[in-house]
């Protein structure tokens, strides 16, 4: 998927540009923000592990309602803070191997990474304000 999308960049830059233009193109992956959905371990140690960016990793179920309802709540914020924290949406019902390595033992869990070290939790549902409170904490 990333490899797909530096081609992507790449393809995009011009004949005449200079040469560093598609090295820098693809430093920016290094720093990856917004919402991601990560569908297996090795998506989730690229976006949440190696990341340069802050990340906040959402662990929900399908089938969890307050789970549903941060989500929105994620989602509203996310439209301030996109460009400042990486928000990746992991479904613990597709991704046992991070399940059992990160202890999630209920739904929502909601981690801090930083430098891809763990730096604070929280579980279940939260009011905006305290999911604002607690993604500024870990913005740079």
């Amino acid at each position: 998927m990333l490899l797909r999308k530096v081609i992507s960049l790449a393809s995009r830059v011009p004949a005449s540009a200079p040469q560093n233009a598609i090295s820098f193109s693809v430093a920016n992956f290094a720093k990856r923000t917004g919402i991601v959905h990560v569908q297996n371990y090795k998506e989730f140690k690229e976006i949440c592990i190696d990341n340069e960016a802050p990340v906040i990793a959402d662990f929900f179920a399908s089938w969890c309602k307050p789970c549903a309802e941060l989500s929105r709540r994620f989602d509203f914020l996310m439209e301030k803070y996109e460009d400042k924290v990486c928000l990746a949406k992991v479904d613990i019902d597709k991704v046992d191997e991070i399940i059992s390595e990160y202890e999630i033992l209920a739904t929502p869990t909601v981690i801090a990474i930083k430098n891809g070290k763990e730096v604070s939790r929280f579980t279940g549902l939260k009011e905006s304000e305290v999911i604002e409170k607690f993604i500024k904490e870990h913005t740079n």
